[in-house]
């Protein structure tokens, strides 16, 4: 019998997955991609970790609905546009898209500021992906542009970016109340956490900002 994870378990297993690319982008780049025996393979190899986790980010706020998320999927597989596929994810979930967070403490209250800027953007999204995308494919002979040399160059910020969209995020899940906040690594294990965040009442945050009051 299949086993049954909660959507929270499921999210978390996306963004587990999305480590482990990019650690396979780490090994490529840092000499363990030399066993390929053409140096384009390895740049090609490292587009196509990168095109995945970038679909993985875009399909993941769907994970609570699996109607949603088959339905999407589904469709996207016909016609592999990250431009359609972000229209098409913002007709189900208009806050599909992650929101980098920096976490402040206050006594026992965590603060969460948006990130302002050097995370991957939906328009890098589209960049990134068409990239990638076109990296996948055999170049025109008749094409001067040299899409390697642009990709070599391009990758490490690209991953940069990434990173800080992921690193600690909150996410509007579909068909949930509140939010969700992601940190991609916990000191004690290095594993995703994904915590459910309520709405709650101004008394209540009064309350639990000055406990002595």
């Amino acid at each position: 019998m299949k086993k049954t994870i909660s959507p929270t378990e499921g999210y978390a297993n996306l963004m587990g997955e999305i480590k482990w690319r990019a650690e396979a982008i780490k090994f490529l780049r840092s000499g363990g991609g030399q066993a390929l025996p053409y140096n384009p393979t390895t740049t090609e190899s490292i587009c196509l970790q990168i095109r995945k986790i970038l679909e993985l980010i875009a399909f993941s706020s769907l994970i609570a609905n699996q109607e949603a998320y088959a339905s999407i999927h589904k469709h996207f597989a016909k016609h592999w546009n990250a431009k359609f596929l972000l229209a098409d994810l913002e007709r189900v979930n208009p806050h599909f898209f992650p929101k980098p967070v920096v976490e402040t403490r206050q006594g026992e209250i965590t603060h969460c500021q948006d990130l302002t800027d050097g995370f991957l953007t939906k328009a890098d999204f589209l960049h990134v992906y068409e990239k990638c995308g076109g990296m996948l494919h055999a170049r025109n002979p008749y094409d001067s542009r040299n899409g390697y040399h642009y990709a070599d160059k391009s990758i490490s910020g690209w991953m940069e970016k990434i990173v800080n969209l992921l690193r600690i995020h909150k996410i509007q899940i579909l068909g949930q109340e509140g939010l969700w906040l992601i940190h991609m690594h916990e000191k004690a294990n290095d594993q995703v956490y994904v915590y459910q965040l309520e709405p709650v009442s101004e008394d209540t945050a009064q309350a639990l900002l000055n406990p002595s009051n």
